[in-house]
């Protein structure tokens, strides 16, 4: 059984996944640093796989995939605004951004998962949440 907490987590937690996904997928073209580079490299599997988790569940709480928050300017979302910026940036502002959009990201995300594993009621979503916060605890930490 699936509360609102539930579903509220898994409907903010893809988008931000996605759109954190899509900042990652311009690091090769916009910068020649090679630990961001491996950064990129490195959160873009790791939250493709989180994103097919996240999908599953949505699925099994039977929503459909319809993005509830497009077009929000939420704290640790990658607006559609922030990627056309970084897709004018070069070298150093680009790895300052990226770093800056992904430090939001893990931040904010571990904020949600700590309510979801607080007022979630379906045990396989707040497992996830726990697991979720675990490996994006240990990305924020080797950023910094």
């Amino acid at each position: 059984m699936f509360n609102p907490t539930d579903v509220a987590w898994i409907q903010l937690e893809i988008p931000m996944t996605e759109s954190v996904l899509a900042l990652a997928d311009l690091a090769p073209q916009r910068t020649q640093n090679a630990s961001v580079l491996a950064l990129a490299s490195q959160v873009a599997a790791k939250e493709k796989q989180q994103l097919a988790g996240l999908r599953g569940l949505l699925s099994e709480a039977g929503l459909p995939p319809t993005n509830v928050h497009e077009g929000h300017d939420m704290p640790g979302m990658v607006t559609k605004s922030d990627l056309l910026i970084a897709q004018r940036l070069n070298g150093g502002p680009f790895d300052k951004l990226f770093r800056k959009h992904l430090t939001d990201f893990l931040t904010q995300s571990l904020l949600v998962a700590k309510g979801e594993q607080t007022s979630g009621a379906n045990e396989a979503t707040k497992q996830y949440a726990h697991d979720l916060a675990a490996a994006r605890s240990t990305t924020l930490a080797d950023l910094k």
